[in-house]
């Protein structure tokens, strides 16, 4: 077994702790800067400086507009990444965000996180200008600038929107507090209204305007209190049409109290850091404000909810008792809320991690109650609203505030246009006995409570607060049945970021060509027409590089069938690193990527129309690989004849120690070596009955990365455990730390776990986060075929067949150029499990279906970026099969290398000889800092591929990044 070595557990540990989200303590410095030098982690600097600061804020109505523009300076000789970031006013929501490129001020676009991070990493490496802005729902604002050249500086401006906020006066309230140890200058200025005065500022007043300048320590707010006047405001959103902001008296009187309460309680890892304490004295106050006995309490997470009735005296402390042990999701709640009465306390940040959000009408009056950094506001709002009830922020409120607002119902005027039509509202925090709402201004105005509103001046203001505000809370209503680019196009149509979607500014107009993002609206015109002129440079080139692509796939496959049909290569084989094999020759997978689409003013030479489309089987020159992906598909009507289907008999599958005999033909030995020597595994598996409290122990110490969540899911595993092992491995998606390749892995583990539908929600956000990458839509089509053989549902077969077919089609970055082969392999199996090429559902071209089946096949792909790991097969005559080896004398054939992470990797042998196949990972080039830990690789072991009746065995290995030589994964027997 080999050591987890201490040194590596801290090393990411301590990466976690970077990239965690700010504690509350870290929270109250705001804003901060720090650098990395190149960009590169773990090579910070505090040498980078606030050369200037300007704050502008606005109030208008109800709402504060704030600009703020920051430059900085990089004093030192060295090139650095500026990390800057700025905690808002709770509700905050980001209108825009600017960098300074060449001298002049351009606006991001907003586009998909990941897409946007993508890009921003890309041009990091290559020293070109990008800068990446992004929310949180901590209400934090963070942005990311390189480069930033020695003895020069950079400039950033952001604009937002924040809701005055309840004051403990019964008043409306604006606070930013900025503190910073050494500006060069700074100047503060607020519009509209007097700031109040603190320790650390002195404002001066100008005509309407009241201001501060100073340089070197800052530390204050910019604040100031506005009672809530009855009125209606109403302003013009650029380009989507007025909207207003309504602020009225609530009808008085006396209101029923309910008589039945119902908690329902997230004890999901996500809130582990939450004011439980708070909460539990709100739950218990409630309980005895309405005077009753018991209460019925839901505690849920990812596992089926558990349900007691526990006595009003005893609430407090069965609440913080509540062991905190899975990710979120809400799909069981809809149906628990619709049989409910009376009040229903929902307790939670918001934040799904498995299944999307469903709507939360209530048969009770539903209020929603959160207190950690973590939250998405405008959804607790939404649905809270929905039953007439209120959402709960206990980092506002305080506990009478929250007692308050948790027992008096909340009054929503009945608001309509002129012809009695509905309007959509968004309900606004109000002081007590006043309303608050935002929303669309229909054509003839507003009748609230069934009168007319008093109309609005002539005169009308251009001001986006009320409809980003509202638009805000409709994007969240909707993001979770829309894909991630559906939800940036909404973004950018409203200029409002939401978290998934980040600001990003790039450098010159080939740049936001080769990303795929368009500009934005306010890009200069010279450069728009740069872009727009390159653009259809682009188009011309990927249609040439869609037709070289198919071309190439051809190649590959034929020669898949060739060495199918003789067992031999098909050409000379050169060995070394990287290298793959094209239709009988080798070239190099690093072949030189296109030229770049050219930068210039002037009109380009006339561009040659593409080559037909080839149909040849002929070899395809090396040129043919000289292309860079932007994801085309591939589509052909070309015909073929079909290899035919010959059937082999498929062996049995055992792990090791199993009763299997020794000799039984084509039987699988698993050899699952798995790390129980880290730390807290061995805690856990000293304190036997009483694994709960050690798990609570060693989480407090180790549970800030995925790692630890994932070792304990497959601990429980082997224990017998399969409901906590499912708990544990959703809990890493709760995590800070958590990112793609985290849901990758958990998705892989609830399908060895059990949970099927889940993997498979996995998987399709997988796909949507992850447009670019072939391996999420691989591993849905492996898991509904998966599904699909163990429930006899011939539709889930169809649906894997289906997208590896896409898969194969689709032209990707060309280290995957492989990929379509191997997608073609897997697409053409399961027509053979559906019946052979005339079966129903079968789209594949008829020139790539041939039915290749195979004794062994060996697939293995990893969870890592930047990792080169390596997939053996030593055959019984003591042949290895690799990288540096890829046909053997028997017959066998290793596809491809894969050196910048993810795979696959592929073995496969016809007809295997008589004895023992050992099939071994090797790492290469390790990823040290992953917070999901070292490498997992996931190996599929295959007895009758390409048969109607193949049988399959898949297993995690895990890869240590100290360790040497290769490591053994399991052993097929053959005779």
């Amino acid at each position: 077994m080999k050591t987890f070595r201490p040194s590596l557990l801290a090393a990411l540990l301590a990466s976690a702790v970077l990239t965690s989200v700010p504690s509350a303590a870290a929270a109250q410095v705001s804003p901060t800067l720090t650098a990395r030098i190149d960009g590169v982690v773990g090579e910070e600097t505090q040498e980078l400086r606030i050369e200037r600061l300007n704050v502008e804020v606005r109030r208008h109505g109800t709402l504060a507009v704030t600009e703020m523009t920051v430059t900085f300076a990089n004093p030192t000789d060295q090139t650095l990444e500026g990390e800057f970031a700025l905690d808002l006013p709770r509700g905050s929501v980001v209108t825009g965000y600017a960098l300074d490129v060449g001298g002049e001020m351009i606006d991001g676009v907003l586009q998909p996180r990941d897409r946007a991070r993508e890009a921003f990493e890309r041009r990091v490496v290559q020293r070109i200008d990008p800068g990446l802005g992004e929310v949180d729902f901590s209400d934090r604002f963070e942005t990311r600038v390189y480069p930033i050249f020695p003895r020069s500086g950079r400039t950033i401006t952001i604009r937002f929107t924040s809701p005055l906020e309840l004051a403990e006066s019964g008043d409306l309230s604006f606070a930013l507090p900025l503190q910073a140890s050494d500006v060069g200058a700074y100047r503060l200025a607020v519009r509209g209204v007097q700031p109040e005065s603190g320790e650390g500022l002195r404002w001066t007043q100008e005509g309407g305007v009241w201001s501060v300048d100073g340089r070197g320590k800052l530390d204050g707010s910019i604040a100031f209190a506005s009672a809530a006047l009855p009125g209606i405001t109403v302003s013009e959103h650029p380009g989507e049409g007025r909207f207003f902001e309504l602020v009225g008296e609530a009808p008085r009187g006396e209101q029923p109290r309910e008589t039945v309460l119902t908690i329902l309680w997230d004890r999901s890892v996500s809130r582990r850091e939450d004011h439980h304490e708070r909460e539990a004295r709100l739950a218990a106050a409630v309980a005895r404000e309405l005077d009753v006995d018991t209460v019925e309490l839901i505690r849920f997470d990812t596992t089926e909810p558990q349900r007691e009735t526990v006595e009003t005296r005893s609430l407090a402390r069965t609440l913080q008792a509540t062991r905190y042990a899975g990710g979120t999701s809400y799909a069981e709640l809809p149906a628990l809320l619709r049989e409910r009465e009376g009040l229903c306390l929902l307790f939670t940040d918001g934040r799904a991690t498995l299944l999307e959000r469903p709507e939360l009408a209530a048969g009770c009056r539903l209020v929603t109650v959160s207190s950690g950094e973590e939250r998405d506001t405008a959804w607790l709002e939404l649905q809270a609203e929905r039953s007439g009830g209120s959402a709960v922020d206990l980092a506002v409120l305080n506990d009478d505030e929250a007692l308050a607002t948790t027992l008096a119902r909340r009054p929503v005027p009945t608001v309509t246009a002129a012809d009695g039509s509905t309007v959509s509202l968004r309900t606004l925090p109000a002081p007590d006995g006043f309303y608050r709402v935002v929303g669309p201004m229909p054509p003839g105005g507003l009748r609230v409570n069934g009168a007319p509103a008093a109309a609005p001046t002539p005169v009308v203001p251009v001001f986006s607060g009320p409809g980003s505000l509202w638009a805000q809370r409709e994007l969240t209503a909707r993001r979770d049945g829309q894909s991630i680019e559906e939800l940036a196009a909404a973004a950018r149509r409203w200029s409002v970021a939401v978290p998934g979607v980040s600001f990003i500014v790039l450098e010159t107009p080939e740049d936001y060509v080769q990303s795929g993002f368009e500009p934005p609206a306010s890009y200069p015109k010279p450069l728009r027409a740069r872009y727009d002129w390159t653009s259809e440079r682009q188009a011309e080139a990927d249609l040439a590089q869609d037709r070289a692509y198919y071309d190439r796939l051809v190649g590959l496959w034929e020669a898949r069938k060739e060495w199918w049909r003789t067992g031999r290569p098909p050409g000379a084989v050169q060995r070394g690193k990287g290298d793959v094999m094209v239709q009988g020759a080798m070239t190099e997978s690093a072949l030189p990527p296109p030229p770049p689409v050219p930068v210039t003013t002037a009109p380009p030479p006339p561009v040659a129309p593409p080559p037909p489309v080839s149909r040849s089987a002929e070899p395809i020159p090396e040129e043919a690989g000289n292309i860079i992906v932007t994801g085309s598909r591939i589509l052909s009507d070309s015909a073929d004849a079909a290899t035919p289907v010959v059937a082999l008999e498929a062996g049995t599958i055992e792990r090791e120690g199993s009763a299997a005999g020794a000799e039984d033909p084509g039987r699988i030995v698993l050899r699952e070596e798995w790390a129980a020597d880290r730390p807290y595994i061995q805690r856990w598996v000293d304190a036997g009955e009483d694994w709960q409290a050690a798990v609570r122990d060693t989480e407090d110490e180790f549970g800030t990365i995925p790692l630890f969540y994932l070792d304990l899911a497959e601990w429980h595993f082997r224990a017998g455990r399969p409901v906590e092992a499912r708990r544990a491995a959703t809990a890493a998606l709760d995590l800070p730390t958590r990112d793609n390749q985290t849901l990758e892995i958990v998705a892989q583990r609830l399908l060895r776990y059990g949970d099927t539908q889940g993997a498979i929600w996995l998987l399709r956000q997988l796909i949507d986060r992850e447009a670019e990458r072939p391996h999420p839509t691989m591993l849905l089509a492996q898991a509904l075929a998966t599904a699909g053989r163990a429930s006899g549902d011939r539709t889930q077969l169809v649906a894997a067949h289906r997208l590896l077919s896409e898969t194969a089609m689709k032209r990707w970055p060309f280290e995957y150029v492989h990929v379509g082969e191997i997608a073609l392999a897997e697409a053409n199996a399961i027509i053979a499990e559906l019946g052979g090429p005339e079966a129903a559902g079968a789209i594949l071209d008829p020139k790539f279906i041939a039915t290749l089946p195979v004794d062994i096949r060996v697939v293995a792909i990893w969870n890592t970026p930047r990792t080169d790991l390596d997939l053996w097969t030593r055959e019984p005559d003591g042949t290895d099969v690799g990288y540096s080896n890829r046909f053997s004398g028997s017959g066998g054939r290793y596809t491809h290398d894969v050196t910048q992470g993810f795979g696959p990797e592929e073995y496969q042998i016809r007809k295997a000889a008589d004895g023992s196949y050992r099939i071994e990972i090797n790492s290469f080039a390790p990823d040290r800092r992953n917070p999901n830990g070292p490498s997992t690789v996931t190996v599929r072991l295959i007895r009758g591929f390409g048969t109607a009746t193949p049988r399959e065995e898949t297993i995690d290995v895990e890869m240590q990044p100290d360790a040497e030589g290769r490591r053994l994964v399991g052993t097929v027997a053959a005779r």
